[in-house]
């Protein structure tokens, strides 16, 4: 069957979008029709007589993780995402395998890690999604990883319908060609000063000045429309023809930090901690290079005091909390169609954001502001083998969502995979398969620099821990809190005893810190390695 819609040539310019977008909905609709009569004589809506999910999957952008957290000092306002964690799983130490937009995605969408995300690219073959110019292929028919190969065609040919909406965001050449030459290159100005000119710096002003419009008027109304076409979607299309996939992409919570007065009364500004900020000569190289070059090392003015940094991160609570009412929405679409027992909700991030912490706002960097994410899954009452309610402190990262989704559908999996189902913590919260170590790494624009972060488990049932490194300079790095450390140049390993909190590990010409430990540890040695290819 072949279906032409076509936007009128000469009409009212005030009406094309929506007529557009109608027809555009149209055709959706005899897609999915057409798509669930297809699969309806192979039993698509289960699976060897087991019944399939309905999968409805919110990402948002810039979240730390850490605020999602049930004892959060926080204290964000977000009723509709503690619901799906009271009847779900909330993976507590979820990180990202790359800190920013379109790697982050293409890593995630194609379960690879993001040294594996080979792909053809301006006629270049380009090993991997290294910067923010890099994702998958741009056409279903290049080599290497493309956009047929993601999760959402996967599922469709499993006999999914499958509706994507608002932001992707992660296929090669979606950003500007600047975000991979400034991966290697420094604009500096010159003479060259600090602070008086603040160094080198190209991108936000240190976060910029807080905007809030009055009453309830949206600042996201992009995020709000994209919603609407979701929504709809289940309702009218998803609802007839499931089992469905229904995946919207937020541009909310990226900085600007702006947000409406609605969403800024919200917040308990007496709650924020304003993150201390040190001299510029006691900075770690790399946090005093990244400080720069996101521009918080001006002179004293508005953009590096205390109510600068208040105001920002005021700003990026309201912002979460306005995204918990986008979750509602979808929330209360699928219970309006009778759909809550046989759907799952999935909930996560692209990076994080640093909220003003070690100098900075924005993301890119090995902090867990900037790479620990949110994951929630929690399953409707019709997939009782899902029972565990709860929090999961072992570790995962995004290369794990793709066999998760691809487990959950009944889907077989594709070759060339990276990560690991984590369906059987939504069984027992254990899964002796799982990984102790993920990886986040990152190799781009505003660093201009390459550093590891490397999270692992040390010991059974222990708090994760976290490693960084950083190359090429060999130096100690701050550790996070109130910690005790030691180093040993000449070590290949750290030993903590007596009951240290913390021990550096020191490789070649990087750095290794491992950081996080919260309970007293004797004689226990740690080590990382590391294969970039």
């Amino acid at each position: 069957v072949f279906l032409f819609f076509t936007c009128p040539t000469k009409l009212d310019m005030s009406r094309i979008d929506s007529i557009c977008e109608y027809n555009m909905y149209l055709l959706l609709l005899a897609s999915a029709v057409c798509a669930a009569a297809s699969f309806a004589d192979d039993g698509a809506w289960t699976n060897g007589g087991k019944k399939r999910p309905n999968i409805v999957f919110l990402h948002d952008e810039s979240t730390d993780g850490r605020l999602y957290l049930p004892d959060s000092p926080a204290g964000i306002p977000i009723p509709n995402i503690r619901s799906l964690q009271a009847r779900g799983v909330n993976f507590e130490n979820h990180y990202v395998n790359v800190p920013i937009c379109c790697p982050s995605r293409s890593s995630m969408w194609s379960g690879r890690q993001p040294h594996n995300v080979h792909h053809m690219h301006n006629g270049l073959w380009v090993r991997g999604a290294w910067n923010n110019y890099e994702g998958v292929g741009i056409n279903n028919t290049s080599p290497g990883v493309n956009e047929e190969m993601l999760i959402g065609p996967n599922l469709e040919k499993a006999g999914y319908s499958v509706s994507i909406q608002g932001k992707t965001d992660w296929v090669s050449g979606g950003h500007d060609l600047t975000t991979m030459v400034d991966s290697w290159s420094i604009y500096a100005r010159f003479p060259y000063s600090v602070p008086e000119q603040g160094g080198f710096h190209i991108w936000g002003e240190c976060g910029g000045n807080l905007s809030v419009l009055p009453g309830n008027e949206s600042a996201h109304k992009g995020d709000w429309n994209a919603l609407a076409v979701g929504t709809k979607w289940i309702t009218e299309i998803g609802s007839k023809a499931q089992p469905f996939f229904a995946y919207q992409g937020f541009n909310i919570v990226h900085p600007d930090y702006n947000t409406s007065q609605v969403y800024i009364d919200r917040i308990d500004r007496s709650k924020i901690k304003i993150p201390f900020w040190r001299p510029l000569n006691e900075l770690h190289p790399c946090d005093l290079q990244t400080t720069l070059k996101k521009g918080c090392a001006l002179p004293v003015s508005y953009q590096n005091t205390t109510q600068h940094k208040q105001d920002v991160i005021a700003g990026y609570y309201a912002m979460i909390a306005e995204y918990d009412d986008m979750v509602g929405a979808y929330i209360k679409t699928v219970e309006d169609s009778g759909l809550t027992s046989s759907t799952i909700f999935v909930l996560s991030s692209d990076h994080g954001d640093m909220q003003m912490q070690h100098q900075q706002f924005y993301k890119m960097v090995a902090y867990e502001a900037s790479s620990h994410v949110p994951l929630v899954i929690a399953a409707g009452s019709d997939f009782t083998s899902y029972k565990f309610r709860g929090g999961v402190r072992h570790l995962t990262s995004h290369v794990d969502m793709f066999p998760t989704f691809m487990e959950l559908a009944g889907a077989p999996l594709p070759d060339g995979l990276d990560g690991t189902s984590l369906v059987p913590f939504l069984v027992s919260g254990e899964s002796p398969k799982q990984p102790t170590s993920v990886i986040s790494q990152f190799h781009g624009e505003n660093l201009v620099m390459s550093w590891y972060m490397v999270p692992f488990t040390l010991l059974d049932g222990a708090v994760p821990h976290t490693a960084s490194l950083r190359i090429p300079d060999c130096y100690p790095v701050h550790p996070i809190g109130n910690l005790s450390c030691s180093a040993d140049r000449k070590s290949t390993f750290c030993v903590l005893s007596g009951g240290k909190a913390c021990g550096r590990l020191f490789l070649c010409n990087s750095t290794v810190v491992c950081t996080h430990l919260t309970a007293p540890i004797l004689h226990l040695r740690c080590s990382v390695h590391v294969n970039r290819r």
